[in-house]
């Protein structure tokens, strides 16, 4: 299994929530501004980057910008849209005050199954609370999540592939420049590539359209494949 394939904990969502959030603000993101957000110290916002990282839902290098892959926006959007529906059925239908209902949202958002969110949108549309644009919008994140699985569901990283591995790029999930960068260099969806082997900690060797090239890891890491 992939392990962008892993879901978030209920804290890794609270991460990508806040990234989220403060890219709407803000295209740059750092490591700072993620950890004044959450009242967290900078080290614990690494620890978490890294993991997430790792599994194909941020993009992080150290001392650099981060921000989300289309994998970690689609699962922010998606707790982003149940918190919304949340306080609104706690304060306007219960009639919690407006603060308690956000606090409680954000403890209840994370648990909620699919077939619960669909049962709370219809009750809120037809009751008058959200309108259809909301609704489509939290239909859209919720079937986002799962369209992206399934049609990723074999994607690896290309420094997951052993040696000798042949492979199919999918996707290269980094900024533009990275991926102008990237496709100049022949990895473009579709392609077969193969890695030969690692050159260093830092780098890897590897084989697109029959010519071998040094990527470093981090260039790596942002080219999806598949088996072939």
């Amino acid at each position: 299994m992939s392990p962008a394939r892993l879901e978030p904990t209920r804290s890794e969502e609270n991460y990508l929530e806040a990234i989220l959030t403060l890219e709407h603000r803000n295209p740059t993101v750092r490591v700072k501004d993620i950890a004044d957000a959450m009242g967290v110290r900078m080290a614990s916002v690494t620890n978490i980057l890294k993991k997430l990282d790792s599994r194909g839902m941020v993009r992080y290098e150290r001392y650099g910008n981060v921000s989300l892959t289309e994998l970690g926006r689609t699962h922010a959007q998606r707790v982003m849209n149940r918190h919304y529906l949340l306080e609104v059925f706690f304060h306007k239908v219960l009639g919690v005050d407006r603060a308690t209902a956000a606090a409680d949202a954000c403890k209840v958002e994370h648990a909620l199954s699919k077939e619960t969110v669909e049962k709370l949108l219809s009750y809120l549309e037809s009751n008058e609370y959200i309108g259809s644009v909301q609704k489509n919008i939290v239909q859209r994140s919720e079937s986002a999540l799962v369209e992206l699985q399934q049609s990723d569901e074999s994607a690896l990283r290309l420094t997951d592939l052993v040696p000798g591995q042949t492979s199919e790029v999918v996707a290269v999930n980094a900024p533009p420049d990275e991926v102008e960068h990237l496709h100049s260099l022949g990895f473009w969806p579709g392609a077969e590539v193969e890695r030969v082997g690692s050159l260093s900690q830092e780098s890897v060797s590897v084989r697109v359209h029959g010519l071998s090239l040094a990527l470093t890891v981090a260039e790596a890491n942002r080219i999806s494949v598949r088996p072939t």
